[in-house]
């Protein structure tokens, strides 16, 4: 009888075949093929987050379009807002209505410029404690929209009873960053170091209504 030849299955595995994947490995690093792309946008952004911190790059902190007229973006385009976030326009509370009249709470040298965040501390602690309300104007030399406005500014810090402040967003980057701001002008209203509202924009009747809203007008 002829012997038949039986294979020896022993010698297979049950394992199956094991797949290797494409990747590049630097050190004891490895990095597959599939996730290069995103290690390298993440990589880049490191690098443009580290030269911004250096002052080598402008800052990134919007993405407000203006094509001409009245508002800078962050990075010295000037011109109309005219897409974009809407984010320049911000409301903690919307109160209704004018703010009542009273005889004036803040002091008659109520306009200061904000150059050191100690004075910036300060001027948050005297709002406080004269229980009015902070208006800050965020402005930079290079924004022409920005010059506009600052007649309006220090005719209505006479007119009305709170704590007025501009604030150059070169020279106090740190506020400017906790500020969020999209354009410049931008117009806030603190109280303390809250922001209740604010807006962006060389918008004249935007900001009486702003001020309308949240401060007291003097009576004569």
């Amino acid at each position: 009888m002829e012997r038949l030849n039986v294979p020896d299955f022993s010698t297979i595995s049950a394992d199956p075949p094991a797949i290797s994947y494409g990747k590049i490995c630097i050190g004891g690093c490895c990095v597959p093929y599939s996730a290069i792309v995103p290690f390298l946008m993440f990589a880049v952004k490191w690098f443009l987050d580290l030269f911004r911190k250096a002052g080598l790059l402008p800052k990134s902190k919007g993405s407000s379009t203006c094509t001409e007229g009245s508002c800078c973006d962050v990075n010295g385009n000037c011109g109309t807002k005219s897409s974009g976030k809407d984010a320049d326009t911000t409301s903690n509370t919307s109160p209704k209505g004018t703010v009542p009249s009273a005889q004036r709470l803040s002091p008659v040298e109520n306009l200061l410029p904000i150059e050191s965040m100690e004075e910036w501390s300060s001027i948050t602690q005297s709002a406080s404690s004269l229980s009015v309300p902070l208006i800050v104007f965020f402005t930079a030399s290079w924004c022409k929209p920005c010059q506009s406005m600052k007649a309006l500014f220090k005719s209505t810090s006479l007119a009305y009873d709170a704590l007025f402040c501009t604030v150059d967003v070169d020279e106090m980057d740190e506020l400017a960053e906790r500020a969020t701001l999209y354009m410049m002008p931008t117009f806030a209203v603190y109280e303390g170091e809250e922001v209740k509202e604010k807006f962006g924009g060389a918008n004249e009747v935007k900001f009486m209504d702003l001020i309308d809203r949240h401060v007291r007008k003097i009576i004569v």
